[in-house]
């Protein structure tokens, strides 16, 4: 017989997620099953007792700010978190120290009654968050001492297979911001770097324990995006590709946020992720629950929408979604087909595996030479995107026509590489950029939603797309497009 709490949890994930795709991706990797068939019987290893523990730490910014229903509503969604497999360890932080160093030791001159002030109030925390959460039905335990030693390489977790014991039986540690000296001396600590140093110390996965996620409520929300509607954040950053431009241009306590996801990013699988949000967007509530950032995530792996989607269409948001990502090169000009910057074997190969069908590479070379705009290749070989330069009008004009966007299998679902690469080439051509597909591609919804304008061809199999800044104005416009897409001949060796 099935485990009440159990098949609770699965009725209550199956109603949480968007589709069939996302319930069938979630219960493959957090709710491992086994069929015994000498009884015929399904039988279940519980969702939050799979061979590996999979870890939240969350970060709750300024909590003194917050009034109890926002802690009961962020209660209910950790409690949803734990439903779904995820074990969470909270750090409940006071108002922000600013940018750390790798790791902040006291002024010398503070005195002893400020430090033991200063912990006092993250006892305080500790057991307003403990008690509040408690109500929400998680089950806490709550630390009112440090758990961490401070050491010449920041904050470590100290005891380590204690954590893990808690987290086995489900309760959820509720953490100071504070570390243990040396001298054995308790002192208090940004809470970024308690974060990151309980990242470092808790991945194990060789263990059987894994960090996927990192979860930072600050009332700031995610960062800022200028190309979104006022007041919108980012929707996805790809930290590998952007990193280093958001560090120059974000607002000064965006870029705390960003550097301590960065950092924590850097030492977890690649798999894992960062979500900043604001507490009140994290708060669970009967009515929120397909829109709560923190359990679509989990559920998904993916933002609560997507961020190549046009912006002005998009939906204002303060939640983003940051990932160690794939670094992004471009190639402008057909003078690349030739120079060795690329390898075109690795092209042909992961087109040839994106499309299941072979590219006739000596026949598109032969047309790219004369006609090749930019290549944008994601990662190593993970995923690109080809774009050439079509004559229309007679010659008169030539339109930036997107000829192919190819992932690897191993690359495709919460990776997000489409999005990358779509992104990265509506940024390098802003104006205006054209597709086609065939009518009968099981593709065709997601191209409908980057598109502006979409037709199908009276004369071929093909429905163009269009997207950017540039108004199309008159039918001839798009008898220009049609064109395009009809006189392109596929290079395929199997067509």
């Amino acid at each position: 017989m099935q485990n009440p709490s159990f098949l609770q949890d699965l009725i209550w994930i199956l109603k949480s997620v968007p589709n069939k795709r996302s319930t069938k991706g979630f219960l493959q990797k957090y709710a491992p099953l086994r069929f015994d068939y000498a009884s015929s019987k399904l039988l279940d290893n519980g969702l939050s007792y799979g061979l590996q523990k999979r870890i939240a730490i969350a970060k709750i910014a300024d909590v003194d700010s917050l009034n109890d229903e926002t802690l009961f509503g962020i209660g209910r969604s950790i409690y949803g978190l734990t439903r779904l497999g995820i074990h969470s360890l909270i750090v409940p932080t006071g108002f922000d120290l600013g940018i750390t160093a790798k790791f902040r030791l006291p002024e010398e001159k503070q005195s002893q009654w400020t430090m033991l002030n200063s912990l006092y109030s993250q006892q305080n925390r500790v057991m307003r968050v403990s008690d509040i959460f408690s109500k929400a039905g998680v089950l806490t335990k709550p630390l009112y001492s440090s758990i961490c030693q401070l050491g010449p390489n920041g904050a470590h977790l100290e005891d380590i297979d204690s954590v893990y014991r808690s987290l086995t039986s489900d309760y959820t540690p509720i953490i100071p911001s504070s570390a243990f000296m040396p001298n054995l001396k308790e002192i208090s600590m940004d809470g970024d770097e308690i974060i990151y140093g309980l990242t470092k110390s808790l991945h194990k996965p060789e263990d059987g324990c894994t960090v996927d996620r990192l979860i930072i409520l600050d009332k700031v929300g995610g960062m800022p995006c200028a190309q979104r509607p006022q007041g919108s954040s980012h929707v996805l950053i790809n930290l590998a590709q952007e990193y280093e431009e958001l560090r120059k241009s974000l607002p000064k306590h965006h870029i705390k946020n960003l550097f301590l996801a960065q950092r924590c990013l850097k030492v977890l699988s690649k798999e894992a992720s960062a979500i900043v949000t604001t507490p009140t967007e994290a708060m669970l509530t009967n009515s929120s629950m397909n829109r709560n950032p923190l359990i679509h995530n989990v559920l998904t792996e993916r933002s609560i929408f997507s961020c190549s989607l046009p912006r002005d269409r998009s939906p204002v948001t303060k939640t983003t979604l940051l990932r160690g990502g794939v670094a992004v090169y471009t190639y402008m000009g057909p003078e690349c087909i030739t120079d060795g910057s690329i390898s075109w074997e690795r092209v042909w190969t992961l087109i040839n595996d994106s499309f299941s069908r072979t590219l006739d590479m000596e026949a598109y070379l032969k047309r790219l030479k004369n006609s090749l705009a930019a290549i944008i290749i994601a990662g190593d070989y993970a995923g690109t995107a080809i774009v050439t330069y079509e004559e229309a009008n007679n010659g008169k004009t030539k339109v930036p026509y997107l000829d192919k966007l190819a992932v690897s299998k191993n690359a495709q679902g919460s990776a997000a590489i489409s999005d990358v690469l779509f992104n990265a080439m509506v940024d390098l051509f802003p104006k205006e950029l054209i597709w086609r597909s065939r009518l009968d591609n099981p593709v065709n919804k997601w191209y409908f939603e980057r598109s502006i304008g979409s037709l199908k061809s009276p004369k071929t199999p093909w429905r163009l797309f269009w997207t950017g800044d540039t108004q199309v104005k008159s039918l001839d416009h798009i008898r220009h497009y049609l064109s395009i897409i009809d006189r392109i001949q596929p290079t395929w060796l199997n067509d």
